[in-house]
């Protein structure tokens, strides 16, 4: 019998970012087909399988202990390292990594616990979570193929047939705009989506916002139109970006101030 965890293969630093972005999504009428098996009862494992369960999955708990002293959750030594955020000097997703699995006695599969340090590490640090509740309305940037949602509160495009959003450094992307949003590569992101001004809300505050019902059912024909024109806006982002960072540079010599448009830097300032 051959014991086989499923893990994604390839380096154990970057398996797990490239296993969720070929992921395919569930669609929640599939997910009561789908029986997930969940080992062990701690606050790990049973909060797995709560959250599990009210997704609308069939689950089933199983529970074991070769030692009452070994791997529970008031020692902190196995799951219940997902749960916590306790960030002190020298830690790191390696050092959450080496704890755990040479905490576990060295049984636990290296690329789950790589994992499970990877979203332990990230828990309660940086920016809120991307929700986007209910439907909503859309902007189209003329003479392009860029959408942005004119909420106040978050930066969210669409372009391509997905969703970007920039959240202080880090870029993520969605199928859907209520997501499941994931982080993408900076250089993946489109160039499209990179030269939106970050001025864009006034920009186009006169804009019509379209609502998002007839924005799904249209915005393929809109792109086809748009084409040719959409070719052209980039090359003039281009080169007013370019023009805005030589004007920047000048203020930076001068000790001026922040002055030009300096572009669709979102990572710079996303919500």
């Amino acid at each position: 019998m051959i014991l086989d965890g499923k893990a994604p293969t390839g380096p154990i630093e970057q398996t797990w970012d490239k296993h969720r972005f070929e992921m395919k999504l569930v669609n929640p009428s599939n997910k009561r087909k789908y029986k997930i098996l969940v080992v062990g009862t701690g606050l790990a494992g049973a909060s797995a399988a709560a959250s599990l369960g009210e997704l609308g999955y069939n689950v089933e708990a199983f529970c074991y202990q070769d030692s009452p002293r070994r791997a529970h959750s008031i020692a902190a030594q196995g799951g219940i390292n997902a749960a916590k955020n306790y960030q002190n000097d020298g830690d790191s997703v390696y050092r959450l990594f080496y704890d755990t699995i040479k905490g576990g006695d060295f049984r636990a599969r290296e690329a789950n616990v790589y994992r499970l340090a990877q979203v332990s590490v990230n828990i309660n640090l940086g920016p809120p979570p991307i929700v986007v509740s209910a439907p909503p309305a859309v902007v189209m940037i003329p003479q392009s193929q860029v959408y942005f949602v004119p909420d106040p509160h978050i930066d969210v495009f669409f372009y391509g047939g997905y969703w970007w959003s920039p959240r202080g450094e880090q870029w993520y992307r969605a199928n859907a705009y209520n997501g499941p949003w994931g982080v993408i590569e900076q250089r993946r992101v489109p160039r499209a989506v990179t030269y939106v001004p970050r001025d864009y809300r006034a920009r186009y505050e006169r804009e019509r916002h379209v609502p998002y019902g007839q924005w799904k059912k249209d915005h393929a024909q809109w792109d086809r139109e748009n084409k040719k024109s959409h070719k052209q806006w980039e090359k003039e982002r281009e080169k007013e970006l370019k023009e805005s960072k030589k004007d920047h540079g000048k203020h930076d010599d001068r000790g001026g101030g922040q002055g030009g448009d300096r572009g669709g830097d979102h990572g710079q300032h996303g919500r």
